[in-house]
């Protein structure tokens, strides 16, 4: 087992776990001047639960063209997506940020945790 790849893993798992659950706390502390809808706050909050479901491609998508460019693009896409929407003031753009977020959250999952089933990371 290359400890590389395992730390990239759980590194990749707090990022993820860190995304979904910090919207919630954000969503929250929005001050009432932004006039947000319920609707909006929705969207906003299960946007990158709605990205999760390109998980079910991602695992034979992975699998053909390999692992290991998957997770390492997935791990750069992560982190370019999580500063984007730090400085986005767009609640259209915010929410396509949101799914993508969840859509690499869901490359991180399906690749990352498939790693070890596999014997090699290539």
């Amino acid at each position: 087992m290359s400890w590389n790849v395992f730390i990239g893993v759980v590194l990749g798992q707090i990022v993820s776990s860190y995304t979904l659950g910090i919207v919630g706390v954000a969503l929250d502390r929005v001050p009432s001047s932004m006039t947000l809808s319920s609707t909006w706050l929705g969207l906003l909050g299960a946007g990158s639960l709605i990205g999760l479901f390109g998980s079910l491609l991602v695992g034979r998508l992975a699998d053909r063209y390999g692992r290991r460019k998957f997770f390492m693009a997935d791990m750069l896409a992560l982190t370019l997506l999580s500063v984007l929407q730090l400085f986005t003031t767009n609640l259209a753009a915010l929410l396509v940020i949101r799914i993508a977020l969840g859509m690499a959250i869901a490359v991180e999952y399906t690749v990352g945790t498939g790693w070890e089933k596999l014997g090699t990371y290539d």
